[in-house]
């Protein structure tokens, strides 16, 4: 897909995880829109198309939030990357694995914001938070991981890459 359809895109979801999800949320459990967009196409294209998305939806994010600077930006950064790898060690993409990948991210993606409060000084209740936001917010992408998905794959296959051989 084009840069230039994915960064409006990206815009539009990190607005509406910053203002319209907190509304819909399930308890303290919020879906992670843009992590999930970002990883699922490393999931379905690979080839690290997806680490600009992550560097731009991560200080799109940490802008829009009240976390501490580069907090979403090294979170993004760093489970976009594992997905991107994951891509190259199953040599392509499947339902399965998009679950799979989704799953391990949003839990990689909420220990390191986890990691990154603790380190700057906010007190955090590390297991009441991995029981109410954690494990249900990674649930709640695995939901809102199907149309995404699905979207994708038809993205996919109508902005074909060309081939270029990997060094």
């Amino acid at each position: 897909m084009s840069l230039w359809l994915a960064y409006p895109v990206i815009t539009l979801l990190a607005i509406l995880q910053t203002s319209l999800v907190p509304q819909v949320s399930l308890g303290a459990a919020r879906p992670q829109l843009v992590m999930t967009w970002i990883v699922c196409w490393a999931v379905v294209r690979g080839r690290g198309e997806a680490m600009s998305w992550a560097i731009f939806g991560g200080l799109l994010l940490d802008l829009l939030s009240q976390m501490p600077p580069g907090a979403h930006l090294l979170a993004m950064v760093a489970v976009t990357f594992l997905a991107d790898l994951g891509h190259r060690v199953m040599q392509g993409s499947t339902a399965l694995f998009a679950l799979a990948a989704i799953f391990a991210a949003s839990l990689a993606y909420g220990t390191i914001l986890l990691v990154v409060l603790e380190v700057t000084g906010h007190s955090v209740q590390l297991a009441d938070t991995v029981i109410l936001n954690l494990l249900p917010g990674a649930v709640f992408n695995l939901a809102v991981l199907v149309p995404i998905f699905l979207v994708q794959r038809v993205l996919d296959q109508r902005f074909p890459v060309s081939v270029l051989p990997e060094w």
